[in-house]
């Protein structure tokens, strides 16, 4: 008989990356970094704040500086969403590409769970960088969001996505 989805589901003893070292303290410092902007900057800002930007970077709507806050609190909802979703009780994922059994099944949990902290570390520095950004050319400081950096940081994200399913599919 399978100990999966059971008590003894040897899934549920996999060392989870994002409690230590560099998967727990870059995001970290990005949630706390772009917390740290915003309040800095606020004094600066004017009421009324580039909201979205076009293709080229500039800005073409507008919102309250009020709105600015959304992105720290974006970042700090995916650093712990997450990490929740990494929580031992939760993992037991399935992985779409193959079939988990007994044998596979450690190895295809330590797939996800680095690739859940990998995607973390990802989504968090862009949402730094976007509170950053947004901050800068709301009091100022700067010219409009940087398209090679953005292009970079999400190009990153589906790469990570696209080598974790490849690692899954070679693990079976």
């Amino acid at each position: 008989m399978s100990n999966l989805n059971t008590p003894e589901d040897p899934r549920l003893t996999t060392p989870n990356p994002m409690d230590n070292g560099l998967y727990r303290t870059i995001p970290l410092a990005c949630v706390i970094l772009s917390f740290a902007t915003v309040a800095m900057l606020w004094t600066e800002l004017p009421d009324t704040i580039p909201l979205h930007f076009d293709v080229t970077g500039e800005p073409e709507a507008y919102a309250s500086k009020w709105l600015l806050w959304i992105l720290p609190l974006l970042n700090l909802g995916v650093f712990y969403l997450l990490a929740k979703a990494a929580n031992p009780a939760w993992q037991k994922y399935s992985a779409p590409l193959v079939e988990v059994t007994e044998e596979n099944a450690v190895r295809q949990q330590t797939i996800t769970l680095q690739l859940l902290a990998q995607l973390r570390i990802i989504i968090c520095l862009i949402l730094a960088y976007l509170a950053y950004t947004s901050a800068q050319i709301g009091g100022g400081l700067g010219k409009g969001l940087s398209i090679p950096i953005l292009l970079t940081l999400v190009s990153l994200m589906f790469s990570v996505v696209a080598i974790h399913a490849y690692r899954q599919i070679k693990a079976k």
